[in-house]
């Protein structure tokens, strides 16, 4: 790779646009104008994360890595309007697709124009969509030497993989206040996914084709037995030219199918060629961005937090030049312990993870420990009408004071604290696997167990899971850290700690204790955790009807 070249960035734009409307379809975040704008908070926090601090990168298990990608060059690629070159070919090309939701649709003019007030380059060209356009640049990169990462979910986009292309997959169960944890696929991770190298991904997929747009691949030959052909043979061409030697039903499919896989490969592979307004890829550099007028967008759309977050003085949360949580500004360096500039990639990036925010007691201000703010709606799902953010001093920040009245006691009074809460207890980090499952053993064998969640956000539906404390008796307790702080701190498996607590939620003659269980549930579930079987003792209820 030619280290001297910044590194592109491109954004898939509807894969983003879909995963944020969906992901709020059962609360829609509103404007003051009732208008559905999910989408656009999403996506404008997305920037906002790539544009400050830097993105996060996870593995495949979600655990917070702690390199960060902060790209200088950055574009974000559009599906044009009307047919394309494959429905010239196919005329039933994604004819079986349901019809997105209007206020989906809606929301992309307002994605482009906060793009457009960003100064973001935007890629759209009539008769090719975002894939092609992506893999044009993606091409033309390989043939500099440059770095290339696209940032998507798309499997087509796997083929592309290689020589220096990269995806960034935004994370499945990851949604950190910063924004999403993108999850950096290469070559060996297609290869244990799809048991092949990502050049021979088209042949899989030409075989197996794709139901979501209506490609048709061979009837009958599906993800399993396309991987033990492709692991026999090689190729696509290879298997033809062995199909002879493949008996059964299998080669009968192969022969009757023969036509229609090269048919759907010609649908499914993506056209490098695409005729680009670009004199140079350094046309999709960003250094002269215009963060207050997109900030100043964002709040006539109500989402004052996500404009503190893009640009504070804009927004009205700092004097000019300062950025949230310690983030550098676009004109000066990188903040200490923040996302490097140089080189732009994530193997040159420096930055750190903050560690997780406490439920309780943390102001909701664009300089909070955790990145800024959760949500700018209210509990009707409103954005539009979400009261002002105050902010104060981080001391003032950190815990709730209490009024005078709700102290029974003095220090000098022996029964102002119980005298189980004034001895020290023990406390201790689990990182072995063996030692925690034999102490959900014994909470197993005695039937409750006190719970709690450790998050970076006070937001159930975008809080990262840092790690979980639990308790089998008064004056002991046990923290598990599912995600190392900077990558350097012990920590245990993410995805065996989850299943070992599954294991024990999921069993009905266990009592979970927990305080304010309401959030530590949805945080499960938002981890992949299926609906509890366990029954649940609410300390906060049970205070409440005492």
């Amino acid at each position: 790779m030619n280290t001297q070249k910044a590194p592109i960035y491109l954004i898939d734009a509807y894969g983003l646009i879909y995963r944020f409307y969906f992901a709020f379809i059962s609360r829609p975040l509103r404007n003051s104008r009732g208008e559905n704008v999910s989408a656009l908070f999403g996506f404008a926090r997305t920037i906002s994360s790539l544009l400050n601090d830097g993105a996060p990168l996870a593995d495949a298990q979600g655990n917070l890595l702690p390199e960060r990608i902060r790209p200088d060059h950055l574009a974000v690629a559009f599906d044009a309007p009307g047919p394309t070159f494959r429905h010239q070919k196919y005329e039933a090309y994604k004819a079986t697709r349901q019809k997105a939701p209007e206020d989906l649709h809606a929301q992309v003019p307002l994605v482009k124009q906060f793009l457009e007030l960003l100064k973001i380059p935007i890629l759209q060209v009539s008769g090719y969509e975002a894939d092609d356009i992506i893999a044009t640049i993606a091409e033309q990169c390989r043939r500099e030497g440059r770095s290339c990462y696209t940032i998507t979910s798309d499997k087509d986009l796997l083929q592309l993989v290689g020589d220096g292309i990269y995806q960034l997959r935004p994370g499945k169960s990851t949604l950190p206040q910063e924004g999403i944890a993108l999850e950096l696929v290469g070559p060996e991770q297609v290869k244990a996914e799809w048991g092949v190298p990502p050049t021979k991904v088209l042949d899989i997929l030409s075989l197996i084709g794709d139901s979501s747009d209506n490609i048709p691949g061979v009837k009958g030959i599906g993800e399993k037995t396309a991987e033990k052909l492709m692991a026999r043979y090689g190729s696509l061409d290879e298997i033809y030219k062995n199909l002879a030697s493949i008996e059964g039903a299998i080669g009968k499919k192969l022969a009757e199918g023969r036509d229609m896989a090269y048919f759907s490969r010609s649908l499914i592979e993506l056209c490098n060629t695409v005729p680009l307004p670009l004199s140079s890829l350094d046309d999709l550099a960003i250094h002269d961005l215009d963060t207050r007028s997109a900030a100043q967008y964002l709040l006539q759309q109500g989402m004052k937090q996500a404009a503190l977050n893009l640009d504070p003085a804009a927004a009205g949360g700092g004097p000019a030049g300062v950025t949230p949580a310690g983030g550098a500004s676009r004109a000066g360096g990188s903040p200490a312990g923040g996302a490097s500039k140089a080189g732009g990639s994530p193997a040159a990036a420096g930055g750190s993870f903050a560690g997780g925010a406490s439920r309780a007691g943390v102001a909701r201000t664009a300089t909070s420990a955790a990145g800024g703010s959760g949500t700018d709606h209210t509990g009707t799902g409103s954005i539009g009408t979400a009261p002002e953010d105050h902010t104060h001093s981080p001391a003032e920040n950190s815990f709730p004071r209490l009024p005078p009245s709700s102290v029974s006691g003095t220090a000098s009074d022996s029964h102002a604290i119980p005298e189980s809460l004034r001895k020290p207890g023990t406390y201790r980090a689990i990182t072995d696997l063996e030692e925690l499952q034999s102490l959900f053993k014994k909470a197993r064998e005695q039937g409750f167990m006190a719970l709690d969640f450790e998050t970076n956000s006070l937001e159930a539906w975008e809080a990262t899971v840092v790690g979980f404390s639990f308790a089998l008796e008064a004056g002991t307790a046990f923290y598990i850290p599912v995600m190392a702080h900077q990558g350097t701190s012990p920590a245990i498996n993410a995805t065996q700690a989850r299943e070992a607590l599954q294991e024990l939620l999921m069993d009905p003659a266990m009592t979970i204790v927990a305080h304010n269980a309401k959030y530590d549930y949805a945080v499960s579930r938002h981890w992949g955790i299926p609906p509890w079987a366990s029954r649940i003792w609410d300390t906060m209820v049970a205070a409440w009807v005492q």
